[in-house]
């Protein structure tokens, strides 16, 4: 049976399960709520009663004339969070005055009822009518305050505000601006068309108000429709295709380019070639420069260091550089679908797409020498990584479980392997590390044994090394 098979499912042995109380009384009138949730689960592989168990507690107090609405979360160990929201006493001609139902504090307390923290929050109605946070505080036992504090972008006018964020200053417990990171956005009708919103074009980040630290600057979209191409990809619409084939359109002057459309051409057919393609779509918001300037001692830019970013018409990033004649690139083939890389080039630029690793990396190809090139196979089924090359030419494969999709053995470049055993029986994980040829044929150089509980948490770990002249340890932890 291959990976992508569904095969027969099985009903198992529990090793952990979750109970949940219904309060009755909001199913009428509300959503429906739970008082506790009961969390039981094994303390071991022969553990069929789930003997450990976890209780947490949940408390919807509803808004009255006299109390706000709340929550509390009481969890297993005692810890008490209380959850508190702006309520919707206070109104103005029948409707209630902003910010109602919003969250307002959320306090944490310990076991013994002691106030551990408070986390507050201030809220103003933004652009469109939407709420923003405005200031988050956080108080602890001591009563000392820290808090951050967030202005928007609102000198546009009404249309084309969206809320952004465009300052965002941390205060010390003395009420001093301790940072402060300033973000300045793209201004561009054509994104907003196609409602590709908030693309940042520069930040900032000043220690105290006004001491700049640090300039970073973006720019999207330099490719244009010079998109690399990804042959064969389905489920891709045309008109994102700057290499969709061109179609005939009759009526209207004629038009024909035989060397790009190699197809027949007529001056006199009443009609002409013309693509799918829509050149709109060229702006998708892609982040293709990323500079950051040196700032010398007056703290002005001085020098700068600029990343490029190349991708294909499927979104997949192909390529960054970080200087002149340096690349990384990453490849994507028609046989995964482009849904992975399968092979990763690294120092020299290599033009095209090679098929493989020696198309880039063989003896005697342009650059091979000032260039790495690491590759990797998969199930395009279920996505597990079935081989890598790393760039001396050495490969790691793993076979996996038809039915269970686990990892079973990992064949070592020495040829040594690795084995792993699963134990649901017991809820233990071993794997074993055999030796290569060279050494006894199939001893064990090294053993691990992770033993599980119900929640899959490590309870005990067992490790045998076997060292070269014999001798054994064993370590439990």
């Amino acid at each position: 049976m291959g990976h992508a098979d569904e095969g027969t499912f099985e009903k198992g042995v529990p090793t952990r399960e979750r109970n949940y109380a219904w309060r009755m009384d909001t199913f009428k009138e509300d959503a429906p709520t739970y008082a506790e949730v009961t969390e039981r689960w094994a303390a071991d592989g022969t553990d069929r009663d789930l003997t450990q168990s976890a209780t947490t507690r949940y408390l919807v107090v509803t808004e009255t004339p006299d109390q706000a609405h709340r929550t509390e979360v009481t969890y297993p160990n005692g810890t008490l969070s209380v959850q508190r929201f702006y309520d919707t006493r206070k109104q103005i001609g029948g409707k209630p005055v902003f910010p109602h139902g919003l969250p307002s504090a959320n306090e944490t307390y310990d076991a013994d009822g002691k106030l551990l923290q408070v986390a507050t929050t201030e809220w103003e109605r933004g652009a469109h009518g939407a709420p923003r946070l405005t200031r988050s505080m956080l108080s602890d036992e001591l009563n000392q305050t820290t808090s951050v504090g967030y202005t928007y972008r609102d000198d546009v006018n009404e249309k084309a505000r969206r809320n952004q964020v465009t300052d965002v200053r941390t205060y010390d417990y003395s009420g001093q601006v301790v940072c402060r990171v300033h973000t300045d956005y793209l201004s561009d009708d054509r994104y907003d068309q196609r409602h590709i919103f908030d693309l940042a074009r520069m930040v900032e980040t000043y220690g105290g108000e006004s001491n700049l630290l640090a300039r970073t600057e973006f720019s999207y979209d330099q490719q244009g429709s010079n998109l690399e191409e990804a042959p064969g990809v389905v489920q891709h619409s045309l008109a994102h295709d700057p290499y969709a084939p061109r179609v005939w359109v009759p009526g209207g002057p004629s038009g024909c380019e035989p060397t790009r459309d190699k197809l027949p051409c007529s001056a006199t057919a009443e009609g002409h070639w013309d693509s799918v393609y829509d050149p709109a779509t060229d702006l998708r918001g892609n982040l293709t420069g990323v500079t950051k300037y040196v700032l010398n001692d007056a703290s002005q830019p001085s020098s700068s260091v600029t990343e490029t970013r190349r991708y294909d018409i499927t979104g997949n990033l192909r390529a960054t550089s970080r200087s002149e004649g340096e690349e990384h690139r990453f490849v994507y083939t028609r046989a995964t679908q482009y849904a992975y890389p399968t092979i990763q080039l690294a120092g020299a630029p290599y033009s095209g797409s090679p098929r493989d690793r020696d198309d880039a990396c063989k003896s005697g190809v342009p650059g091979a020498t000032a260039r790495l090139c690491t590759s990797s196979t998969y199930d395009i089924g279920t996505s597990l990584v079935l081989s890598m090359t790393e760039a001396n030419g050495l490969t790691t494969w793993t076979e996996y479980g038809a039915s269970s999709l686990r990892p079973l053995v990992t064949h070592m470049p020495t040829t040594a392997t690795v084995e792993y055993d699963y134990d649901d029986a017991t809820l233990a994980v071993t794997s074993t590390t055999r030796e290569a040829p060279g050494y006894p044929q199939g001893a064990i150089a090294a053993q691990d044994t992770v033993r599980l509980d119900g929640r899959a948490a490590s309870r005990m770990a067992q490790v045998i090394e076997a060292l070269v002249f014999g001798l054994i340890t064993s370590k439990r932890c």
